[in-house]
């Protein structure tokens, strides 16, 4: 009875083995995998259901903010009305970039004093983009603070 048992258990292993396999290579041979082909204008008629924008008029908006906010700069001398120093950070940029255009713009009198009180406030990666205004004659740890939040 005992050797019934065993053997029964073995060939419902081999039966459920076989039929994976034979499931797997049917598939293999005739997949049920249906390809569509949509057109350029299916495609963007969808994106602007689901709420996307097209890339290109993405690109020309933020063109056309970057030259108003280049000619706003341009136009106040990298200083506003209130004696306070504009400073931007673009997308993208590395601290070392960072720091340069702060020397550059005098809101700092030291370029190596500075990057290393970054690197040692672990911050070097934790600036965020955007245009500031800041005081002259600031202290490094509130510029920092200024331009990390």
């Amino acid at each position: 009875m005992y050797f019934n048992k065993k053997l029964g258990i073995y060939l419902i292993l081999i039966g459920l083995g076989m039929g994976i396999i034979i499931g797997s290579i049917v598939n293999i041979l005739n997949p049920t995998i249906t390809y569509l082909d949509y057109t350029d204008e299916e495609i963007r008629s969808r994106a602007e259901e689901l709420g996307m924008i097209d890339l290109k008029e993405n690109i020309e908006n933020n063109m056309e903010e970057s030259k108003k906010q280049i000619n706003t700069l341009e136009e106040k001398g990298h200083i506003n009305e209130n004696g306070m120093i504009i400073f931007e950070i673009k997308k993208g940029e590395t601290s070392e970039i960072i720091i340069d255009n702060l020397f550059e713009t005098n809101l700092i009198n030291d370029r190596s004093e500075f990057e290393t009180y970054v690197f040692e406030e672990k911050v070097a990666k934790k600036f965020k983009y955007g245009i500031y205004e800041i005081e002259e004659n600031t202290d490094y740890s509130t510029l920092i603070e200024i331009l990390t939040k």
